[in-house]
């Protein structure tokens, strides 16, 4: 049994040249959270099998402060500079060639043991009484694109050159839950990605969905574009009791089916802030259209909107609306509440850079779900 060895941080009361701590201080808190929560830890035990003697950077945390610079917006081990150039807030941070020596140990056993550490950090952050109150997964696929000949970049399908990474995300605490290294010609519709992913994502959440546990999980939802309209992907989620709330192709079918609605159907669209949404409408379009091939109680929802300035219409869109589809088993019968709920899918799921910490004003946030009409929304805490 080898012997963890574990580094302290210095304590928030220091201050950096005589002055308050200004900068990095949105990255010191999340350094201090992934120390209190016990990740740090965790991450220590999972990767044990690569300290063979006592060093002087243990893995785990010096795995928090590669963590820590990827969210305050670094790309690159050699990003890390920053944070090694404030040992005041940060402490010893490994260098560039260490950090790069940790990641390009990690293969596939180490990345499961990882994994299993996340999860039982995340289960004790839930236990403290930050667990969410419902469970939406978010998957999408992202374009990153490389400017070198990396592994995995390939051509991608929108002509360039890079990765197509699939991600799952827990839409209510804004939680990265699994990703899947693809590269660039990877299809945005693999449907067996998809069904891994879901997997992954599951092992992740301290609950159980009512396919793994018929008497004590929990109602989830997965969301996804029409990339993830594939059967089995939605026979993976059907088999496991959830919900799917997932974009469809405005095939030739569908068009047909759109024209036949009455226009007394079509209902008033919501905005994410529950206030109607003048210009656009909901409407159910699942009588009009042959859905034998889904699992039973799949439903179609159509949402019209005028077009917006500069937007790109076809000659086929009826009178001139934009039409987006989406299929779903849900039994609720207010249409307009489900296209609202589907439409947070859009919300920006990408691996973009985000903007520096140091930029941000640090304050509490809360991410909402669309509710019923009439009801109060709900807010749950962002991680």
């Amino acid at each position: 049994m080898r012997v963890k060895h574990t580094q302290a941080r210095p304590p928030m009361g220091v201050t950096v040249d005589g002055k308050g701590l200004v900068s990095h201080s949105g990255t010191r808190l999340l350094a201090d959270m992934a120390e209190e929560c016990g990740l740090q830890d965790d991450l220590s035990v999972a990767l044990s099998p690569l300290v063979r003697r006592r060093r002087k950077h243990d893995p785990g945390r010096l795995l928090v402060d590669l963590a820590v610079m990827a969210a305050d917006g670094g790309g690159y081990s050699s990003d890390l500079a920053p944070l090694r150039d404030q040992p005041a807030l940060f402490g010893p941070v490994a260098s560039q060639p260490t950090a790069w020596r940790l990641l390009d140990a990690i293969d596939d056993d180490l990345r499961g043991r990882v994994d299993a550490g996340r999860a039982a950090a995340r289960g004790r952050v839930w236990a403290a009484g930050l667990a969410p109150k419902s469970f939406t997964l978010d998957f999408d696929a992202t374009l990153i694109d490389a400017h070198t000949e990396k592994e995995n970049a390939t051509p991608t399908y929108k002509s360039g050159f890079g990765m197509h990474p699939l991600l799952a995300f827990l839409d209510e605490t804004n939680e990265a839950l699994a990703g899947m290294l693809r590269p660039g010609r990877a299809g945005a519709n693999t449907a067996a990605d998809h069904v891994t992913l879901l997997g992954e994502a599951l092992v992740q959440l301290p609950v159980k969905c009512k396919g793994d546990d018929p008497e004590g999980g929990v109602d989830m939802l997965v969301r996804a574009d029409s990339a993830g309209a594939t059967h089995g992907f939605v026979d993976a989620i059907v088999a496991k009791g959830m919900e799917f709330s997932i974009g469809f192709d405005v095939t030739v079918a569908v068009r047909l089916a759109i024209l036949k609605v009455r226009k007394a159907a079509w209902e008033v669209a919501m905005r994410q802030d529950m206030e109607p949404r003048e210009g656009a409408g909901v409407a159910e379009i699942t009588e009009f259209l042959d859905l034998s091939a889904w699992p039973a109680g799949t439903r179609a929802i159509c949402r019209r909107e005028q077009p917006h300035p500069g937007a790109q219409c076809t000659i086929f869109e009826p009178e001139g609306w934009r039409h987006q589809v989406f299929i779903t088993n849900s039994t609720d019968a207010d249409i307009v509440y489900l296209e609202a709920r589907h439409r947070r899918h859009a919300v920006s799921r990408t691996a973009s850079r985000p903007p520096r910490l140091w930029a941000w004003t640090i304050s509490p946030a809360t991410t909402t779900t669309p509710t019923r009409r009439g009801c109060k929304q709900c807010s749950s805490p962002a991680t």
